[in-house]
């Protein structure tokens, strides 16, 4: 039963960690403008005005272009701080680190701030 216990605790440990990384790629700064969410409502609404006055490829267009903006909406608005997953990271990742033999340098080149290797426990190899 131990060994039932020691895998889930592995999988959740592995959740985190895969969770944490994948919020930090989503959330990478890019380049341009910031996306402003009232903007993109504007927008939305002026697509849904114009999808009552035109047909064929247009309102496909259109009819895209509003999913587009949706999709990028719930985006937007589930852009949490990640401040959920970061804790989790903390948590786990020196017993990560540790059991995959993963090093400070390669976390940082994975994009992990080096103040949440800190917070981590997790320290330059000297």
């Amino acid at each position: 039963m131990a060994e039932k216990g020691t895998t889930s605790s592995l999988r959740l440990e592995n959740k985190a960690i895969n969770d944490y990384l994948a919020h930090l790629e989503t959330s990478k700064p890019r380049r341009g403008r910031k996306r402003d969410v009232g903007k993109v409502r504007v927008q939305l609404e002026e697509i849904e005005k114009r999808l009552a006055e035109v047909s064929g490829i247009r309102r496909v267009d259109l009819l895209q272009k509003r999913a587009d903006l949706n999709q990028e909406l719930e985006r937007l608005g589930s852009a949490n701080d990640g401040t959920q997953l970061e804790k989790l990271f903390v948590e786990y990742a020196a017993s990560y680190s540790a059991r995959k033999g993963i090093r400070y340098e390669t976390w940082l080149e994975a994009g992990v701030p080096a103040s949440i290797l800190a917070k981590a426990g997790i320290r330059p190899h000297a």
